[in-house]
């Protein structure tokens, strides 16, 4: 390197050294990176991802390709995920709070985009750029396919089917205490005093293998000739539900009194807004998906 002198000539450049003496050189500490929130600063890195994408997005909205939104709803996604990952271990209490108050932002953000999409007619693909389209697993025979199939039913894996139905559960139907035992009830189905689907009292079916049948029955559409869309129930859970406490496999938290809870034929639990999300991306149970 050479800089210029007054009188045109260049003249190489030497850098002065600074403190120590000349030949001397300087040691090196080792460096590990560390992965903990306490050092590494989770919440820089969510926004880093998100960026401004927001008030770009806005501007552009007509003219947004389904690979910038693609983008967009992939960056959101990944820094809610790094966000609920950092606050767990955590012990920052007011980078905390900045945390939690980012997440539920940049999670209403996120479901804002995604309804937008889908109104929009844009296709969100979650497959890899370049690999082959498929909308059911890969598989090298069909006995081992069915092995692992065999306690879902049909059609909750069956791509050419048609879309589950959401049936609401009314909370007047739910199991009132004393109005049904814990006995006359299976586990499974001890928030039901009725069959959502037929309305039919579940004290007067049978046992409890014989409510199970009869409910998982219905939900999957009977067994006539021409069996009506499947369905998964959605309702308000109670007080007394033997599922408080339980975790959501979807997003690992758990349920408490007065979460919306959608239950489907395979007797699998979920929030309803996870299994919601979830049954968007063509999945079939979460549990039995696996």
């Amino acid at each position: 390197m050479y800089y210029l002198d007054s009188d045109g000539s260049l003249i190489p450049y030497t850098e002065e050294p600074r403190g120590g003496a000349v030949g001397e050189g300087q040691e090196l500490v080792n460096f590990v990176p560390s992965t903990s929130p306490s050092n590494r600063d989770y919440v820089a890195r969510a926004r880093y991802l998100v960026g401004n994408q927001s008030q770009s997005s806005e501007a552009g909205t007509s003219a947004a390709s389904a690979l910038e939104v693609r983008r967009a709803i992939a960056k959101l996604d990944r820094a809610t995920m790094e966000l609920r990952e950092g606050i767990l271990e955590d012990e920052d209490a007011e980078r905390r709070i900045q945390a939690e108050v980012l997440l539920n932002a940049y999670s209403r953000e996120l479901e804002r985009k995604k309804a937008s999409a889908s109104s929009s007619g844009l296709l969100i693909n979650t497959e890899v750029s370049g690999s082959t389209s498929a909308t059911t697993p890969q598989r090298v025979c069909q006995g081992c396919y069915d092995e692992i199939y065999a306690d879902v039913p049909a059609r909750l894996y069956n791509s050419g089917g048609t879309a589950l139905e959401r049936v609401v559960v009314d909370q007047e139907r739910l199991t009132i205490p004393g109005r049904l035992t814990r006995r006359q009830s299976s586990s499974q189905l001890s928030d039901l005093a009725d069959c959502p689907v037929c309305y039919q009292s579940l004290d007067e079916v049978g046992g409890p293998a014989e409510q199970e049948l009869h409910v998982k029955n219905c939900l999957e559409g009977g067994k006539g000739a021409t069996p009506e869309t499947a369905k998964y129930l959605v309702y308000r859970l109670p007080a007394e539900s033997t599922l408080l406490g339980v975790e959501c496999v979807i997003c690992l938290e758990e349920f408490v009194k007065g979460s919306m809870v959608a239950r489907l034929s395979c007797f699998c639990s979920f929030h309803s807004a996870c299994l919601s999300s979830w049954l968007q991306r063509g999945k079939s149970c979460p549990v039995h998906a696996r």
